[in-house]
């Protein structure tokens, strides 16, 4: 195991902050991860 890898079990937070978006593009992206569980996106005014 390395120094820096979670505990068996464990979840770390993760974010991505992608800035000046269209809502088009926001769509999109929703749909492309549609089927992925742990992926959640969120909008913020582009």
């Amino acid at each position: 195991m390395t120094p820096n890898a979670p505990a068996a079990g464990r979840r770390t937070a993760r974010s991505v902050t992608v800035r000046d978006v269209s809502w088009g593009t926001y769509e999109k992206l929703v749909a492309a991860f549609d089927e992925t569980p742990r992926v959640r996106l969120t909008y913020d005014w582009g």
